[in-house]
């Protein structure tokens, strides 16, 4: 997922630096991807945690 997520965001982000003469800044390139993956492991380690569940 993440990998789907942080292309879309480096199309968004730097379109023209990927399809036109401006510089990529790689940092925000590795950010891109880095963030989404940090979200979706959290998002899955809090939903399998029994710490967070809900006892009903």
């Amino acid at each position: 997922m993440a990998l789907l997520v942080g292309s879309v965001l480096n199309l968004i982000n730097q379109g023209d630096a990927i399809l036109g003469p401006a510089e990529i800044s790689w940092a925000h390139v590795a950010l891109n991807f880095f963030v989404p993956f940090c979200v979706s492991s959290y998002s899955a380690a809090r939903k399998g945690s029994p710490r967070f569940q809900c006892n009903k």
